[in-house]
């Protein structure tokens, strides 16, 4: 006799065999769908958790970029006629807050007014 090698040969499945093989399978479904279920979970809440996250950072970056924040400041309208323009003057604590140049209809508005008090 010669030397010994191990080759793969067919062998017919039992009815036996197959239905634990089907059982099997099924067990292994049944695990893949729980473990999805898991990981869909798992996203779903991972996104519910960095969605504001992700919502501050894009406006950081918005504010970096443009290099102000834009922030809501009660005001008081303030017409400086001498050098028209507009002050927006801040009721908390007094200070220009904002100012820009009066409109033609403004400019208009304030001259007619000072006609009717002179």
């Amino acid at each position: 006799m010669g030397a010994t090698s191990k080759i793969i040969v067919r062998r017919k499945l039992t009815k036996e065999e197959i239905a634990e093989l089907r059982a099997r399978n099924a067990e292994i479904d049944i695990t893949i769908q729980r473990r999805d279920e898991a990981l869909k979970e798992a996203k779903d809440e991972h996104k519910a958790e960095t969605k504001p996250l992700k919502e501050e950072k894009k406006i950081r970056l918005r504010d970096i970029r443009n290099g102000y924040i834009e922030e809501s400041v009660e005001v008081m309208a303030n017409a400086d006629t001498e050098n028209w323009k507009m002050e927006y003057i801040s009721t908390e604590d007094g200070s220009v807050v904002e100012s820009r140049e009066m409109t033609p209809s403004e400019k208009a508005q304030y001259r007619q007014m000072s006609i009717f008090n002179n």
